[in-house]
């Protein structure tokens, strides 16, 4: 079986307690001269990849970057693990601004949510396809409800809450005090996203701990992965292709220190891999010159529409002082 070696590039700010030392580099002369892949953010989706590449090809080196504190920082001492984001006035909004909170951590949003473990509705899966129109057609799974639904259930291993417990404890409650005229159903996850519902909790059923991608899929496998890296405190600004050229291989990984604004360059063997989240992963593709041309103005290496027609959750928050 082949060896491959996978970089991780990320922001992470939280600790890993038992993380291998040596795995988690800081700084660029740590790294090794040559990846196989480089993945570009440490969070949800980006460990889960480079866990199962390292795992398939166990002789092949993965790179992983996220912008993050080291993981062995003085508890107390490291920034939030979250990222605030500010929006463009919004005309709608009476030119009021939006907060986004984005996970800055080994684990990414997984790790700083409310260990809700939910999914959106029916619709908004299909909307992807239809949204997606001929592109959805020229792959062999499309995005919408029915195709995904079987790997969102081979995600998730549920453990039914302790019922002797919830006895002894008398664990009651009077759903029409608090939710009157609200519809209650058993749970969300179906497709239906109306009415109460019952949230399962993203945990380890038995250590009562947050389950994240940076407890399942790096902290738990590190140990037996040599061929996996990852590089804290450092950001992806954008992919260069060779001669401005996609089709000269896989293009080199910008990478900027968030300690001393160092500018350096990482080449993978096999490919680049951007999983920097749904804000971050479109303004490192629109500043490589990947995007509609005439958003981006100026000439497009690949023209696409990158993140035209994303819609995304922000928060409005209001401050009263009472006398």
């Amino acid at each position: 079986m082949p060896t491959i070696s996978a970089l991780i590039i990320t922001t992470a700010l939280v600790a890993l307690a038992s993380a291998a030392p040596s795995r988690v580099k800081t700084q660029h002369t740590e790294l090794r001269d040559e990846y196989d892949f480089v993945i570009a953010g440490g969070g949800t989706a980006g460990l889960t990849v480079a866990d199962r590449l390292t795992e398939a090809f166990p002789d092949i080196e993965y790179g992983d970057v996220e912008v993050t504190p080291g993981f062995f920082d003085p508890p107390g001492s490291p920034p939030p693990a979250t990222q605030m984001n500010y929006s463009v006035p919004v005309p709608t909004l009476n030119n009021r601004t939006a907060d986004l909170l984005i996970g800055m951590t080994v684990g990414g949003s997984s790790a700083v949510n409310g260990q809700f473990f939910d999914r959106a509705s029916r619709l908004d899966y299909d909307d992807w396809d239809y949204l997606a129109g001929e592109v959805s057609k020229d792959v062999n799974t499309r995005w919408n409800w029915d195709s995904l639904l079987p790997y969102f259930k081979k995600s998730v291993t549920f453990v039914e809450p302790d019922k002797a417990i919830a006895q002894a404890l008398n664990l009651t409650w009077d759903y029409e005090a608090a939710y009157g005229g609200i519809i209650p159903r058993r749970e969300c996850a179906a497709g239906n996203k109306d009415g109460l519902c019952w949230v399962p909790a993203s945990q380890h059923p038995w250590a009562s701990v947050r389950s994240h991608s940076g407890q399942g899929h790096y902290r738990d496998v590190i140990e037996d992965r040599p061929n996996y890296d990852l590089l804290v405190r450092h950001k992806v600004t954008r992919v260069l292709y060779p001669d401005g050229d996609p089709a000269q291989g896989p293009p080199m990984v910008e990478v900027r220190s968030l300690r001393d604004g160092n500018v350096f360059t990482v080449r993978p063997i096999a490919e680049a891999i951007l999983s920097a989240g749904a804000i971050h992963t479109p303004q490192i593709l629109q500043r490589s010159g990947i995007g509609p041309q005439a958003f981006l103005r100026v000439p497009a290496s690949i023209s696409s529409p990158i993140y035209l027609g994303l819609a995304t959750t922000f928060r409005i928050t209001r401050q009263s002082d009472l006398a």
